[in-house]
């Protein structure tokens, strides 16, 4: 029975799994840190264009809401 090579594989295996969970995570919180000041400015222009109005811009205000 070789258990010797089975042990390395396994720490090999638990490192590259954790390595990449920890890249994963990281992604996903630079993804939501940077979604949110990213998704806030709409498009000035459009929404100007469709109502100068409404200095927010918001396509609620479209809709009649208020």
């Amino acid at each position: 029975m070789t258990d010797s090579p089975s042990s390395p594989v396994w720490a090999v295996v638990a490192m590259a799994v954790a390595i990449v969970v920890l890249a994963v995570i990281g992604v996903v919180l630079v993804a939501v840190q940077h979604d949110d000041p990213v998704e806030l400015p709409e498009p000035e222009p459009t929404t100007s264009v469709i109502s100068p109005g409404s200095s927010t811009g918001s396509p609620s205000t479209l809709g009649g809401g208020g």
